[in-house]
């Protein structure tokens, strides 16, 4: 392999560190507001969590959740 493949190479393998990176810190910023409203429907009353907004926020748990599994698998 000569010296200008291996640059490239070089070039690849740092741009998908750099994403591995941010794609960490996007999952640990989601899992931290997943947390955030999980606590916060658990605060709420038992009324209030099976109304239309405690359901939203179960939902909106859910979906974080996705969202980090989805990052998970692209690392």
């Amino acid at each position: 392999m000569n010296n200008e493949r291996r640059k490239e190479i070089a070039k690849a393998v740092e741009l998908l560190a750099r994403a591995k990176i941010q794609y960490e810190e996007a999952a640990a910023i989601l899992d931290s507001c997943k947390d955030e409203e999980d606590e916060a429907f658990e605060s709420l009353p038992e009324g209030l969590q099976s109304s239309d907004r405690g359901e939203t926020m179960e939902q909106n748990v859910e979906y974080l959740q996705t969202a980090i599994d989805e990052l998970d698998n692209i690392e």
